[in-house]
């Protein structure tokens, strides 16, 4: 064995362990979220008709997945969500054109294209206003109030008898 044998196996090793590390760092960047229509925490005076999210890298068509959930939790975006055939990057969603005032919660999963890898996340926009009162929540409005006004009329009348 030469001298020079032990210095050229160690380089051969070092050289083929860090092409395979390079090799593997662009998979792991591939779905990044790039941007978003709605933003991040964006507070909106106009609902929005559609939702895009722009990813780094090309995605599966039919596993990558986007919906858009109400405050209360419920599916409220119009249940088309598609990778664009004309830029498979974009993955999009279309929402209904009567959205209310409030807080809504956008979720997604991307599938890489190349190694089928899925990356998971989710934001919230707002849509800025009085969110809409439902049923339950004006009868305990109103429940509420009439307590208030009911000790606030006993109270005077109790003032009004000690007079």
């Amino acid at each position: 064995m030469s001298p020079r044998q032990p210095i050229v196996c160690t380089l051969a090793l070092f050289s083929t362990l860090l092409a395979l590390l390079l090799s593997a760092l662009p998979v792991a960047a591939h779905q990044d979220l790039k941007r978003a229509e709605p933003g991040f925490d964006a507070v909106l005076n106009i609902p929005p008709t559609v939702v895009r999210l722009w990813f780094a890298g090309e995605l599966d068509s039919f596993e990558s997945t986007l919906a858009v959930y109400d405050a209360h939790d419920r599916q409220i975006d119009l249940g088309d969500a598609s990778v664009s055939q004309e830029d498979r990057l974009l993955l999009r969603v279309s929402l209904p054109g009567d959205l209310r005032p409030g807080q809504y919660t956008v979720r997604w999963t991307a599938v890489d294209d190349e190694d089928a890898h899925p990356v998971q996340g989710e934001y919230t926009f707002t849509i800025a206003g009085t969110p809409e009162v439902s049923g339950s929540n004006l009868a305990v409005a109103i429940s509420a109030g009439a307590v208030i006004v009911a000790i606030g009329a006993g109270t005077w009348v109790r003032r009004r008898g000690h007079s």
